[in-house]
């Protein structure tokens, strides 16, 4: 189960790493934002198909706009393994 979430973590990392290498980092760095948030909005509405519960705050939108993708995939990990 470690070598699975660092192997995720490795994969998120790679990720916003490879948007923050290109030429327009601004751009890529809003999409990273837009796609975070997309992302978070996506399973606030349809985590009750896939019992996930995800609170719609402040602290979730901004850790989802700040980090992207990976922030999101991240604490829903955390989510999973806390309960």
């Amino acid at each position: 189960m470690k070598h699975l979430l660092l192997i995720i973590f490795c994969v998120c990392v790679f990720i916003q790493t490879v948007y923050l290498m290109r030429k327009s980092r601004f751009r890529y760095a809003l999409l990273s934002a837009c796609s975070g948030v997309a992302a978070l909005v996506a399973t606030d509405l349809i985590g009750g198909f896939i019992n996930v519960n995800v609170p719609l705050n402040v602290f979730t939108l901004c850790l989802s706009a700040i980090g992207g993708l990976p922030a999101v995939i991240l604490y829903h990990i955390l989510q999973i393994l806390f309960k």
